[in-house]
């Protein structure tokens, strides 16, 4: 079993990248919330309801604070020929291992701020399974697809 030192992770960008998406999203839920809890006080809803709304925005502040961090911290990549191992989780540990000739699909994900950071998202399809990579650089991933691709080039495997 290889030890998280022999894995990859993602760059420091990514982290960021986690925090700007993770505020965006509870910032939503932060107003529905809110929104709740003005419609509360105006209709004189239970008082118990209060609760459940204040626990659910101290719920989605915690979210914010640690999410990023443990999706950043806790996610690893190995690429060595002819293998691809993906590791990550913090409670439920997942363990992916796809070998090079059984990838059929290389999609590569970026939006403005992935862009920006000079990151993307690599998504390798096979026939029944799915591996998705951390966050990269686009020079390591335009490596990983030229890696890939002239492993794959004189192949004739059927899978």
């Amino acid at each position: 079993m290889l030890s998280d030192s022999t894995m990859y992770k993602s760059p420091k960008q990514a982290l960021y990248y986690h925090y700007i998406t993770r505020l965006f999203n509870s910032a939503f839920g932060i107003i529905v919330l809110v929104f709740f809890i003005y419609l509360w006080q105006l209709f004189n809803w239970w008082h118990g309801l209060i609760y459940l709304f204040s626990g659910l925005i101290l719920l989605e502040i915690l979210l914010l604070i640690f999410r990023p961090w443990i999706k950043y911290r806790y996610a690893y990549y190995k690429v060595s020929n002819p293998i691809i191992e993906v590791k990550n989780g913090l409670f439920f540990k997942r363990k992916e291992i796809m070998k090079f000739e059984r990838i059929q699909y290389i999609e590569r994900k970026s939006n403005p701020i992935l862009s920006k950071m000079q990151l993307s998202q690599v998504t390798m399809l096979t026939a029944g399974h799915v591996i998705v990579l951390p966050l990269m650089k686009n020079d390591e991933v335009d490596r990983l697809e030229t890696e890939i691709l002239q492993y794959l080039r004189g192949a004739d495997y059927d899978v």
